[in-house]
């Protein structure tokens, strides 16, 4: 499995501890389910056109609930949650782009 779903769930966790309606909160659940997704694609082996708009998805929805982050007052806990979502997050970014799946 990818490192970067328990982490996504994590996050998500903290933020619907807060406010499980939140836009943070549907952000979250959103890119853990592509990252779902996506991890399941790795494990079907997808071509790399396939892996490529699977990871699209993943990144779009990554930037999606950075921007939604950006936009409300997180908390510590929060902010470190998502901190480790990002590590996670650009160490696949870097992983796909050393074997050229990702044209970033």
């Amino acid at each position: 499995r990818l490192e970067l779903v328990p982490q996504i769930r994590a996050l998500y966790e903290e933020l619907r501890r807060d406010n499980d309606d939140s836009d943070a909160s549907r952000e979250a659940r959103q890119l853990a389910e592509a990252a779902d997704e996506f991890n399941d694609d790795l494990e079907d082996s997808r071509d790399r056109e396939d892996l490529r708009e699977s990871f699209e998805t993943v990144a779009k929805s990554y930037h999606d609930l950075r921007e939604e982050l950006d936009d409300d007052d997180i908390g510590a806990d929060e902010g470190s949650a998502f901190a480790d979502v990002t590590s996670a997050y650009l160490d696949l970014e870097r992983e796909l782009e050393y074997r050229h799946v990702s044209e970033l």
